[in-house]
């Protein structure tokens, strides 16, 4: 089993692969160039150095983010080109997992920071004494708040990553358990780590459904085995799985949309979209005898920081069962780690059901594009989800921060 991880997620960019427990090579640089300038060139070095050609490996792995906006554009576009050429499936990483994962032996609990600039942080909490444990998924939240929660804890605390310039000195002044900051070592991305939790997760989920693009659940963030209420909420009454979708799910999406929308989507539509490195689709699916039917879709494209929602869409004999708020949760669960600023949408003025779903999620109206659908012309109402600098939804008297992520 060989992984190819690709690192372009902060400062540094690389690529390493391992092969089952040895890790055959690994090359990453921290310069002034860009990694859409150096990354393709890493990796060339890297086969070619261990003779090894790229159709050898059986998966990619990538950090998923945070981090920066164009370093996760070129690093995803170069996993899906890679992917999609030689039809290997892509294991995503949180990039707050991949950092605090290099202190892999400390009895010291571990807090990767990462610079989300406006005094907010891209953080997490882990334990990596005998194995990845993740005690605080990650969030964006102030530097103070999870300070706050350091503090509760009560233990002795390793800083890594490159926000910890930034944060140090509210670290000093605010922390009140000892504390120690990671050397330069240690406390930045690196491919090798990437590669080393993918291997984990394959091994835990196997190959995804071994198509490429396909992705398997974060580490220690949820899926069926680590949290099975969820499991069982997506299934019972009927509710789909909820999967990303990739581009040969593009024909029978496109399907759906005639079925739902006087304007739908072409095949062609969807198959584009879906090699965009920002654009990120789910499906829900029902499970037959006779295979796989997608009953709903939903689409998030991440531009600039925020999130922008489009295709929600479910069949007419599935509606009212709540698969639609299902596809929404995995969209803000996802978003967690992906969107920076706020939620937009766009939906018609008169689908008063669509309305009420995004209001329940903190949606609210904003704009308006006059006579922007035809067939028959109706206005189009502009909704945000104003995300505040704590990172839960702004609350006013039509809205409530109730499952803001998602969670019931």
């Amino acid at each position: 089993m060989k992984i190819l991880a690709i690192e372009a997620s902060g400062p540094v960019a690389g690529c390493a692969i391992l092969e089952d427990d040895t890790l055959l090579g690994e090359y990453r640089i921290q310069n002034r160039l860009t990694h859409s300038q150096t990354l393709v060139p890493i990796m060339e070095e890297l086969t070619e150095r261990l003779s090894l050609d790229l159709a050898q490996i059986d998966a990619i792995a990538l950090t998923q983010g945070p981090g920066s906006f164009t370093g996760l554009r070129i690093g995803a576009a170069t996993a899906k080109g890679v992917g999609f050429a030689l039809n290997k499936p892509i294991i995503g990483v949180p990039t707050t997992d991949a950092i605090a994962a290099n202190a892999f032996g400390t009895d010291m609990l571990v807090c990767p920071l990462m610079d989300a600039r406006r005094g907010q942080v891209y953080t997490g909490i882990y334990e990596e004494r005998d194995r990845h444990a993740v005690l605080r998924p990650c969030c964006a939240v102030p530097a103070e708040e999870i300070l706050e929660d350091l503090n509760e804890r009560g233990r002795e605390v390793l800083f890594l990553g490159d926000g910890v310039p930034v944060a140090a000195p509210l670290i000093q002044e605010k922390l009140k358990v000892p504390f120690v900051f990671a050397p330069p070592f240690m406390n930045r991305q690196s491919p090798a780590v990437t590669a080393t939790l993918a291997m984990a997760l394959y091994r835990e989920k196997g190959a995804c459904d071994g198509r490429p693009g396909s992705r398997a659940p974060r580490p220690g963030h949820g899926g069926e085995e680590k949290d099975p209420a969820r499991g069982e909420r997506l299934m019972k009454d009927g509710f789909p799985e909820i999967l990303p979708m990739v581009r040969e799910d593009a024909a029978e999406a496109a399907a759906l949309e005639r079925v739902c929308f006087a304007e739908p989507w072409s095949e062609e539509s969807y198959r584009a979209t879906l090699l965009l490195p920002y654009a990120h689709y789910y499906k829900a699916v029902e499970r037959t005898p006779e295979g796989e039917r997608i009953i709903g879709t939903v689409g998030l494209q991440v531009i600039g920081g925020d999130g922008e929602i489009s295709n929600v869409a479910v069949l007419p004999q599935y509606r009212r069962r709540g698969i639609a708020h299902r596809l929404l949760e995995e969209v803000f669960r996802e978003g967690a780690l992906l969107v920076t600023g706020d939620y937009t949408l766009e939906v018609r003025e008169g689908n008063t059901a669509a309305r009420a779903l995004y209001e329940s999620f903190g949606f609210v109206t904003e704009g308006v594009r006059r006579n922007y659908y035809t067939q028959p012309s109706e206005d189009a109402l502009i909704m945000w989800r104003r995300i505040r600098r704590d990172g839960a939804p702004k609350v006013n008297d039509r809205t409530t921060a109730r499952g803001w992520y998602g969670f019931d």
